[in-house]
C-alpha cells in the first residue's frame, strides 16, 4: 500500500509488475542505483519524501528497505519493504520543536524576555574559550537601575516589573550587534557580554545604553536629584589568552571559563 501511495497507483495495478516498469522517472535517480546495489548483495535502507497530492500538505515520508535474497529457483531477488512513516516523522518534528522551545524558555528570563543567568554563564564560557584561541578581547558591561528600590516603593511592584521590561527592551535594541548578549543578572541588574570588544568600544556602547534608557523618559520622582529613571554602567575588559585571574590559570574548560569571567563581572 505504501508503494502504491508513492506511485499514486491502485494497489492491484502493482501486483506482478517489475519495479522498473512502474517506476516514475522522478524517482529513478534515487531508487535505481540503490536497487542495483541490493541486487549485488548489499542491504539498503533510506528515507524517501514524496509530495502530497494536496499542495497545502507537507510531503509524505517513507522508510524503504531493499533486502537481497534468492527465489525458489536460486535466482537473485530483492525484497522491498516500504513503510509510511509520515505520522512518526511529524511527531518527531513536533517533539523537537517543543524541546527547542523548552530549551529557549530555560535560558530566558520570564519577566524581561532577555537571556537569564544560565544563558549568560553558558555564553561566557563559550566566548571566553573562543577568545583564548583567537586572542581577541572580551568585555562585559554591568548595568544597575538607579534607585530601583525607591522606584518600587513609590510606584508599586507592577510598575517596577513594567519598568524592568522596558529597560531590558531598550538595552537589547541599543546593543545592536549580532553576538552581543543582554542578560538579566539578577533583580534590577543586567549584564551585556561583548565578544571581540576592547574597553574603548565597550565604553562607547555603555554610553549608548545609558542614553537609550534615558530616552525612555520613565518618571522617577522618588530618585534623589533627578526626575527620570537612569542606569549606572560599569565596564571591564579582559584578554583571555593572556589573563590569569587571581587563583586561576588559563581557562581551558567551561567551569574555569565561568570562574574567570565571574572575576571580570566583579571588575565591572
Amino acid at each position: 500500500r505504501a508503494y502504491a501511495r508513492i506511485l499514486r497507483l491502485p494497489t492491484h495495478d502493482l501486483v506482478g509488475q517489475r519495479v522498473a516498469d512502474v517506476l516514475p522517472s522522478v524517482y529513478a535517480t534515487q531508487i535505481r542505483p540503490r536497487l542495483e546495489l541490493a541486487f549485488r548483495g548489499g542491504r539498503v535502507s533510506y528515507e524517501l519524501a514524496v509530495p502530497d497530492g494536496d499542495p497545502g500538505k507537507a510531503p509524505r515520508q517513507f522508510a524503504v528497505t531493499y533486502q537481497p535474497g534468492v527465489d525458489a529457483q536460486g535466482k537473485p531477488v530483492v525484497v522491498v519493504v516500504i513503510v509510511d512513516i509520515t505520522d512518526r516523522k511529524q511527531a518527531e518534528e513536533k517533539l523537537a520543536s517543543y524541546r527547542a522551545a523548552l530549551e529557549a524558555q530555560v535560558r530566558q528570563d520570564p519577566l524581561t524576555q532577555v537571556a537569564n543567568r544560565l544563558a549568560l554563564d553558558e555564553t561566557v564560557a563559550t566566548e571566553w574559550t573562543r577568545a583564548m584561541r583567537s586572542g581577541a578581547p572580551l568585555s562585559v558591561l554591568m548595568i544597575d537601575v538607579d534607585h530601583f528600590k525607591a522606584y518600587n516603593d513609590h510606584y508599586g511592584h507592577v510598575a517596577g516589573d513594567l519598568c524592568l521590561q522596558r529597560v531590558a527592551q531598550a538595552l537589547s535594541l541599543a546593543v545592536g550587534r549580532v553576538g552581543d548578549l543582554v542578560a538579566r543578572y539578577g533583580g534590577e541588574e543586567f549584564a551585556v557580554l561583548l565578544p571581540d570588544t576592547a574597553i574603548r568600544q565597550a565604553t562607547v556602547i555603555g554610553q549608548r545604553l545609558c542614553e537609550a534608557v534615558r530616552a525612555l523618559n520613565i518618571e522617577h520622582l522618588a530618585a534623589h536629584g533627578r526626575l527620570q529613571l537612569t542606569v549606572s554602567i560599569g565596564a571591564a575588559t579582559a584578554l583571555p589568552a593572556f589573563t590569569a585571574a587571581p587563583g586561576l590559570l588559563h581557562a581551558i574548560h567551561p567551569a574555569s571559563a565561568r570562574d574567570a569571567a565571574r572575576h571580570l563581572f566583579e571588575q565591572a
